[in-house]
């Protein structure tokens, strides 16, 4: 550096002078560990498989491609790994509940699934913005009753 003294600072986009966040040459290149729950039932937001020929588990679902789409928009990267929450014999570790309290006991950096964001939970870790509406929905079939022959049909209530 002393053979340049011409150089100046570095300039960052943005004209910052401040290094952004994430642009730091990581020294331990450690990843986090995002816990995803096994469990029946709803596998199309979280489903955790254990493939024996290659002895790899492979977890997919909505949860997960939003949960990987959100880290490639990132302007840097973040190595992560899917660390599924179960017991030593590969059945379910518990609930969302229980999953949840391990990232405040430091098994899991982060949680990844279709979880219920409740006061008791967020005693024990942070949660992002919900990316989807909540709610209950029931889908019924239409039934008809009414004569389709009344004249005087216009005069009942639109439902």
């Amino acid at each position: 550096m002393s053979s340049i003294p011409n150089l100046g600072q570095i300039i960052w986009p943005e004209e910052s002078t401040a290094v952004p966040k994430g642009w730091e040459i990581p020294t331990n290149r450690k990843k986090l560990k995002i816990g995803v729950l096994k469990k029946e039932g709803f596998e199309e937001f979280v489903q955790v498989k254990h493939d024996s020929v290659t002895n790899e588990t492979i977890v997919t679902g909505y949860c997960i491609d939003v949960f990987e789409a959100a880290m490639k928009a990132l302007p840097y990267n973040v190595d992560y790994e899917f660390i599924p929450f179960t017991k030593p014999d590969g059945e379910s570790g518990g609930t969302y509940d229980d999953l949840v309290y391990q990232v405040s006991l430091g098994k899991f950096d982060a949680v990844v699934g279709d979880t219920t964001i409740r006061a008791n939970k967020s005693k024990f870790a942070d949660f992002t913005l919900p990316y989807t509406k909540s709610g209950v929905s029931m889908i019924v079939p239409v039934g008809d009753k009414r004569s389709k022959n009344n004249a005087w049909v216009f005069l009942k209530p639109l439902t």
